[in-house]
């Protein structure tokens, strides 16, 4: 929870009241031993505590998007990372609108 939190601010700019772990998962069983800890936090305006982007040399970028279209653009094949792939099924089924 510690490092999702300080991720959350380097990489965002947010602080979070409550971050709540939805999911670890191997990103490939038998070949690596990499784990991969998915998280959810609820954020707004009166969240953002600086400017995030990471370190200048991560290659850090942000996308926002409404939820209805991150969980459109899943549907379309168009996102492909597995983990926004397992945290938008994740937000699809417990928080986001029935999908058709």
């Amino acid at each position: 929870d510690e490092a999702a939190r300080r991720e959350l601010r380097e990489e965002l700019g947010y602080e979070a009241d409550a971050i709540l772990p939805i999911g670890t998962f191997s990103s490939s069983c038998g070949g690596s031993s990499e784990m991969n800890y998915v998280y959810y936090a609820e954020v707004g305006n009166a969240n953002r505590v600086e400017e995030g982007g990471g370190i200048e040399d991560e290659g850090i970028f942000r996308i926002e998007l409404a939820p209805d279209e991150a969980i459109a653009m899943l549907d379309r094949g168009e996102i492909q990372d597995g983990k926004a792939v397992v945290a938008l099924h994740w937000f699809a089924r417990f928080k986001g609108a029935p999908r058709s």
